[in-house]
């Protein structure tokens, strides 16, 4: 199988010799669905027919090379690929703002990653990460610093045709994550915490003590100097408290939103413990560890996408049906020019019987 059809429109423009490096090792971390640097390269093997150790080397000289650089040009070209993809599939709108759901994660001790993600289905597919060697001690990297940069260059690198809204769980539930957002243009839905201190009507107390019903109250906190709206959900003994710039509120479900945050686990889950399963890589070197993670992110999007189209267009594939070859391969080919692409680039295989 061969992922080539798919991504070089796009990351061929990495350069000639760099670009095809990238896609085959993309192509066997597809394959291999795993961020073992043995699998990929016996996968890639068996792809190019060449002999497994001049793979491994190719893969070791791809992670260890100074010119791929995880910059902006390499996160253009990945957020171009998934958002041409979604946008052929209905899945992002013109009309309507994009949800980017915003949260950290780490590596062990090793490394701390926040990364953002597009809900697709019941995944979230990665379409940005900075990156930091862990906090072993006080001081070595500033929290303040890491956030501000990345809500900057997440702006920096998304297209201007659509409005985009921050979800984002309580630890970014601050001031200066709601002025990052504003400075950059971006609105917000972000929980917060149920025992900040408020004014709201005459009265002055605790949030959960005063916003009671589920509804949303404009309320002023007095540590952040300023007036905000927040948007109360409740669903058992459980209640979310959710601040939000969004004022059509009608046409907007604040909770709906926040609630797909949960999906970004998901992410983290196949890209960590499970699915490719990269907390067992043994890299530890910086550079090289985000190169593999950088491809096992664009894999990672490749495998969800192309999932949510087998589910939601060739069920029959998931339900074991009789339903013939021909009859599937005419309606794969018909649905769009990107996925005609596929089948000439031979991801699926389908017999006639």
């Amino acid at each position: 199988m061969t992922y080539e059809a798919l991504l070089s429109p796009y990351f061929s423009k990495l350069g000639t010799t760099l670009g095809k490096s990238f896609i085959r090792q993309c192509s066997g971390a597809i394959d291999a669905c795993s961020a073992s640097t043995h699998e990929i390269s016996r996968h890639v093997s068996r792809q190019t027919g060449r002999c497994f150790n001049t793979s491994e080397k190719g893969l070791n000289y791809l992670l260890s090379n100074n010119n791929f650089q995880i910059d902006d040009r390499f996160w253009r070209l990945h957020i171009n690929m998934v958002f041409d993809i979604l946008k052929e599939q209905n899945l992002i709108l013109s009309d309507e703002p994009i949800c980017i759901q915003v949260d950290f994660t780490s590596n062990k001790n090793d490394f701390l990653i926040l990364c953002a993600s597009i809900i697709v289905r019941d995944r979230a597919v990665p379409i940005f990460f900075t990156m930091r060697n862990y906090p072993k001690r006080k001081g070595v990297y500033n929290h303040i610093k890491m956030e501000k940069a990345f809500i900057k260059g997440l702006r920096h690198l998304l297209s201007n045709k659509y409005q985009y809204v921050i979800v984002a769980d309580r630890g970014f539930g601050n001031r200066r994550i709601l002025d990052y957002c504003a400075a950059e243009g971006f609105d917000y839905v972000i929980r917060i915490e149920p025992n900040m201190r408020i004014k709201c009507s005459k009265k002055n107390g605790i949030l959960r003590d005063i916003v009671i019903t589920d509804s949303f109250a404009d309320v002023f906190v007095p540590s952040w100097k300023r007036e905000i709206r927040v948007h109360r959900h409740s669903l058992g003994n459980k209640s979310w408290y959710i601040v939000s710039n969004i004022n059509d509120i009608n046409n907007i479900d604040v909770a709906g939103i926040y609630a797909d945050r949960f999906k970004i686990e998901k992410c983290f889950q196949d890209l960590k413990s499970s699915g490719f399963d990269i907390e067992r890589s043994k890299i530890r070197k910086y550079d090289r560890y985000k190169r593999l993670l950088a491809i096992c992110m664009v894999s990672h999007s490749v495998l969800v996408i192309i999932g949510h189209y087998v589910t939601e267009y060739m069920p029959a594939f998931l339900k074991n049906s009789p339903l013939c070859g021909a009859t599937i391969l005419a309606l794969f080919q018909s649905e769009s020019t990107l996925y005609s692409s596929l089948l000439k680039g031979n991801y699926i295989t389908l017999s006639e019987n």
